[in-house]
This record gives C-alpha cells, sequence and structure tokens, in this order.
C-alpha cells in the first residue's frame, strides 16, 4: 500500500505485491526492486495508469459485479493490459472471464465460505485446549 511496504516486501524475498488502489509511485517502486506490481482497478482510466506506471499485471476489481459486459468493453481499447478477473470469481463464471480477454483470476472468497472458516476455528480451538492441557 505504500513504498515503505514494497521495499520491506522486497526486503523479505517477496516476489509480487497485490495492491488495492492505483498508487503510481508504489508500482514504480516495485517495478525497480524487481518484483511485479498488481494493483486494484475498476475504470478504464486507472486500468491505462496502472499500466502506464509499469503494472505486471491489473487487477479488475469487482470483476463479477461489473461483469462479463464490461469487461469486453473494456478489452477492445486495451487488450495489451494484462488483466485479471478478481472479485466473485467463482467456476461458475471463470470460463466466461477468461474467454472475454482475461489471462486469469483472483479467487478468494467463495474457496473459504462462513462454515468453513467456522469449522476451521473450532478444530483450532479444540486443538489449543488439548496442547494447553498437555
Amino acid at each position: 500500500m505504500s513504498v515503505r511496504q514494497a521495499e520491506l516486501t522486497a526486503d523479505a524475498g517477496g516476489s509480487y505485491v497485490i495492491a488495492l488502489d492505483v498508487d503510481e509511485d508504489v508500482i514504480r517502486r516495485v517495478a525497480a526492486l524487481g518484483m511485479v506490481a498488481i494493483p486494484g482497478t475498476m475504470t478504464s482510466t486507472e486500468i491505462m495508469a496502472a499500466q502506464g506506471a509499469g503494472a505486471g499485471f491489473v487487477k479488475l476489481f469487482p470483476a463479477a459485479n461489473l461483469g462479463v459486459d464490461y469487461v469486453k468493453a473494456v478489452r477492445v481499447p486495451q487488450s495489451h493490459v494484462k488483466l485479471l478477473a478478481v472479485g466473485g470469481i467463482s467456476e461458475k463464471n471463470l470460463a466466461q472471464f477468461l474467454e472475454a480477454g482475461m489471462i486469469g483470476a483472483g479467487v478468494g472468497g467463495n474457496l473459504a465460505n462462513k462454515a468453513w472458516i467456522e469449522k476451521i476455528t473450532e478444530t483450532v480451538k479444540q486443538l489449543m485446549k488439548i496442547a494447553e492441557a498437555a
């Protein structure tokens, strides 16, 4: 999110930085440090600013809310940009986004639904009780 955080990531051996927004100073510094910048965008203006600053990939968020038709419209004048679909991507819509010209996707929320998280949390609590009793 900041130039300093990008530098800390590089110092820790990171190879890429994913951001929520387009901060051209951060993108340039990430690239200068030999890492890949993946900023978050929603508009054509943001996409082009990220690309111009040296982003390796550009995250389009929230892709599912924007829709495949939006992606198709954006891809026409910006087909050279390596766009990733992020936000609401699942096994139900990934193929549509790839067919519309996205080169990849970020998948998160549907990989860990609330019930799974609750089960993991309960299991961890049980494990901690056992470890504390030992």
